[in-house]
């Protein structure tokens, strides 16, 4: 007979899946996802470890949501790809959820670089690209500050070409972090 325990990540497997086809289909990574995989992740360590289960679970929904939030303010990405990776964390607890964000924000340099190259054409396009994104994080504070920067947010929505599915890369690298860590230890 399956146990609640074998049975809940199987569970959290099925939303983040939901949400990579719902990303890739729609370009947008519904609550009814994201929601229930935050509180069910806290729930599930919670109920398994008691509060130091609770409280590493919470920790790394902030700390996921930490390293998201500037992408976020910038445009680069939805609010449902930010709770994505909070459930992500809810589950995977700090240790994982910090390589997931770093392998999935190599997986999304890598497609950032490699659309830049096919849409722009050229490498010095491309070079011209990055270098205007250095400037605007340089000048985050600044951006933030201005009133026209959350109606210029707003109406900035790129093509739906240009888009990573960024819950695709959240994927990978939650499965890739699981084969590294319970199929070559």
């Amino acid at each position: 007979m399956i146990q609640l325990p074998e049975l809940a990540p199987a569970f959290a497997t099925c939303l983040v899946l939901i949400a990579v086809v719902t990303d890739i289909s729609y370009r947008k990574v519904h609550n009814f996802v994201t929601l229930p995989l935050i509180v069910t992740g806290t729930v599930f360590h919670g109920a398994q470890d008691g509060l130091p289960g609770f409280l590493n679970s919470a920790a790394a929904i902030l700390v996921a949501t930490g390293f998201l939030i500037i992408p976020f303010l910038m445009g680069g990405l939805g609010g449902g790809d930010v709770k994505l990776l909070a459930g992500v964390g809810a589950w995977t607890l700090l240790p994982d959820i910090l390589w997931i964000f770093i392998i999935a924000g190599l997986l999304a340099g890598v497609c950032g670089f490699l659309l830049a190259l096919v849409n722009h054409g050229s490498f010095y396009s491309t070079v011209t690209e990055l270098l205007v994104m250095k400037y605007r994080m340089a000048n985050l504070g600044t951006e933030l500050d201005s009133e026209a920067w959350g109606n210029r947010r707003l109406t900035e929505r790129q093509p739906k070409r240009n888009l990573i599915p960024f819950a695709l890369l959240i994927a990978v690298a939650a499965a890739a972090r699981f084969f590294i860590v319970y199929k070559w230890n």
